[in-house]
């Protein structure tokens, strides 16, 4: 399983994204003064890193689900594929067995008709 590197921040997404709307409303406001501006873009470049951290995190965790989910979606195939191969034939084709069960009930049926013919009753 894979695991995420180490986020810097216990920040959210969504209070990453309002960090990041509101340090560019701030740059366009600017009136010159040197010192704010690289405060923001300093701001801004660290809020945009770690939102793309934590993108590239839940990206690699979600392919890592895929992967999980696709492996076990195989190995329920292959264990079908060997169920296939190693049952009998007449058992794939009928796998209740009913055709079984209705010879049995049709000579049973058969065996009181004759029983019952003996004993001088008809059905």
């Amino acid at each position: 399983m894979i695991v995420c590197g180490q986020v810097n921040t216990r920040m959210g997404t969504e209070d990453l994204l309002d960090m990041i709307s509101s340090v560019s409303r701030k740059k366009n406001r600017l009136n010159g003064d040197l010192r704010v501006e690289v405060m923001l873009k300093n701001t801004f470049k660290w809020a945009d890193q770690e939102l793309k951290r934590k993108q590239q995190c839940r990206k690699r965790k979600w392919d890592q689900v895929k992967y999980e989910l696709c492996k076990r979606s195989r190995q329920i195939s292959d264990d079908e594929m060997e169920f296939i191969y190693t049952t009998p034939r007449d058992l794939l084709e009928d796998p209740l067995n009913l055709n079984s069960f209705f010879e049995k009930l049709n000579s049973s049926k058969k065996c009181k008709e004759v029983t019952d013919m003996e004993c001088g009753h008809f059905l």
